[in-house]
């Protein structure tokens, strides 16, 4: 279906309703993202955040692994660093993965190319339905999206974003003071139908995935959410989704 031309914003508009996957920590749950507040640092903000609560969902379970793990990817300079610490202990790359894993856990943090047991027991997998009546969707793919950030209304937000103009680079760059700059001005535009915008649709960067970031705009005025979640199921340790993501990325699962 091709996408609808907003005629005040010129944005590419395309409708609902979305069903997708989100992989969720079960002590939050499928429908209680992080809230964000104007003035704190956005480094750690994801893509399409804005103040308030993003929620994401991805078109298959495999992009919404890819989505989760893409900060596990085994990169080629982890596999370096590995490779001289195994050749400086007398170890294998295997053995120095098991012998630093225990320190990493002990700190808290999460290792490169190491996929810890509790990860995936905190967590679970969810389907989410969001109404067509929540809004139109903003396509990030589009090149009327594109030159209307670049050229139309959206001018305003160049100030905020220090780019002369938003062309792909920049709408997809990880500078998050860019990025939920962008997703900012896009929350907080009115269509030409009077509607807001649900949220953006947008490809995986980390895969060929279909995402979406979904504004939880009720939620944030406390009033009755319209998107919905399923019950929560545990990811099994064979999950055929989450290791073809993991065998992929070699990532060493625990």
């Amino acid at each position: 279906m091709s996408p609808r031309i907003c005629r005040t914003t010129g944005l590419a508009l395309v409708p609902g309703p979305v069903s997708g996957f989100r992989i969720a920590t079960a002590t939050y749950g499928a429908l209680n993202p992080e809230k964000r507040h104007d003035g704190e640092p956005r480094d750690d903000w994801s893509r399409w955040d804005t103040p308030g609560r993003t929620l994401y969902i991805a078109d298959t379970l495999e992009t919404a692994f890819r989505e989760c793990l893409a900060w596990a990817r085994m990169k080629p300079s982890h596999k370096k660093k590995l490779g001289k610490l195994a050749a400086l202990w007398g170890i294998t790359p295997e053995e120095v993965m098991k012998e630093i894993q225990d320190d990493f856990a002990r700190l808290g943090h999460m290792q490169p190319g190491h996929l810890p047991f509790s990860w995936r027991d905190s967590r679970l997998k969810h389907v989410i339905d969001v109404p067509k009546s929540a809004g139109s969707w903003a396509d990030m793919e589009e090149q009327a999206t594109l030159d209307a950030l670049s050229l139309g209304p959206a001018a305003d937000i160049m100030p905020f974003t220090g780019h002369e103009e938003i062309d792909r680079a920049a709408a997809f760059s990880n500078d998050r003071n860019v990025t939920t700059r962008i997703a900012e001005w896009l929350r907080g535009v009115t269509l030409d139908d009077g509607s807001e915008l649900a949220g953006v649709k947008f490809k995986s960067r980390v895969g060929n995935g279909t995402c979406w970031a979904y504004w939880m705009r009720r939620t944030d005025l406390g009033l009755a959410e319209v998107a919905t979640a399923t019950a929560g199921v545990e990811i099994s340790s064979k999950e055929p989704a989450m290791a073809a993501v993991t065998e992929a990325w070699e990532i060493r699962t625990w």
